[in-house]
């Protein structure tokens, strides 16, 4: 437990929770209400695109050289984006000098207009709201079907259809590289939704949890009953092409219930997907033990049923809406203007 890879492992899993916590102060001052789906998901598209990019590409060093490879080119990579990152980001449009001044002024007249001043977090309010632990608890349950596909998505491969470590690390990335791409068409579909406004923010938020989550649980338990090999890579691309429109939401969710808190509410998701992704690989390995087939199939039973949790409780007590606790916020958000830039 305290070998030097686990205390660097520790280390880079602190790092990138204080990067995905930064990221919801920057859309709150970024991103016009009627474009946040689009503007959320395309940053956080990041992730499945690494890993659609990073299993081929790990699988084809590792076989033709070694393993250490792996972690200096994605090390490499990771600090040249960490520098691009510093040097061009800024905290608001105002700071920033490679945005036209049409381009400012849209931000300007679009974006909530918070004022910055010392925020009172009304704790209570929050740990008591059904519509948060609603989303807390959704946050926890797609932490393991994540936490599969990045981990052990490659050992189920590898267990079930014996090829080398090339072919595993391109099949691993397929799936991902479909929910990249869902995710786009999700974001277009969830953002012209809203600037329709015939539709509440609760009732599309409720309509894209139970589109991703439902036929994704019911995949999980068709792939339960055993499939062939290529059948299963086609309905796990499947799960992430479905699962990808409840992404939508739980990117955009904390905006739309608190600009002033979204920051903390996604934050503390964060931590219980943390804590799923942790657990998530101990249970599969006391379940899949002796890395059978029919070890996989009560796995994938299991995971159905976890994912079917999550629907019905956002179902019951999810919100879009602004919540009570955050109403000294609600009357500063102005509405998105329809105008284009030009």
């Amino acid at each position: 437990m305290t070998s030097p890879r686990t205390i660097i492992n520790g280390n880079i899993t602190s790092i990138q929770g204080i990067v995905a916590a930064s990221l919801f102060t920057e859309f709150v001052k970024w991103v016009p209400p009627n474009e946040r789906a689009r503007f959320v998901c395309f940053t956080i598209l990041g992730i499945p695109a690494g890993a659609a990019m990073s299993y081929p590409v790990a699988g084809i060093i590792n076989y033709y050289w070694n393993w250490k490879y792996v972690f200096y080119i994605t090390g490499g990579a990771s600090i040249l984006c960490s520098l691009i990152s510093y040097l061009t980001i800024k905290d608001e449009p105002s700071k920033d000098k490679f945005i036209t001044k049409t381009e400012r002024m849209y931000l300007k007249e679009t974006c909530p207009n918070i004022e910055q001043r010392k925020v009172v977090i009304p704790w209570k309010s929050i740990l008591t709201s059904r519509p948060v632990l609603a989303y807390w608890n959704d946050r926890f349950v797609e932490s393991w079907s994540n936490s599969f596909l990045m981990t052990c998505l490659p050992l189920f491969i590898k267990d079930t259809y014996p090829t080398n470590i090339k072919d595993v690390g391109i099949l691993s990335g397929i799936p991902h590289l479909f929910s990249m791409v869902s995710t786009i068409i999700y974001s277009w579909i969830m953002d012209y939704l809203r600037s329709k406004g015939t539709n509440s923010r609760t009732t599309l938020h409720k309509t894209f949890i139970m589109i991703g989550q439902i036929p994704a649980a019911s995949l999980l338990m068709i792939l339960g009953f055993g499939l062939d090999f290529q059948y299963s890579m086609i309905a796990l691309s499947l799960f992430k092409i479905c699962f990808a429109s409840a992404n939508v939401c739980y990117l955009t969710l904390p905006l739309d219930m608190s600009l002033e808190h979204a920051n903390l509410i996604n934050s503390v998701a964060m931590t219980f997907k943390s804590v799923g992704n942790m657990i998530n690989p101990i249970v599969m390995g006391f379940m899949v033990k002796n890395h059978l087939s029919e070890e996989w199939h009560r796995y994938f039973w299991f995971l159905s049923i976890f994912n079917l949790w999550g629907a019905i409780v956002f179902a019951k007590y999810g919100s879009g809406e602004v919540q009570p606790w955050a109403h000294s916020y609600i009357n500063t958000e102005e509405p998105c203007s329809s105008k284009e830039m030009d």
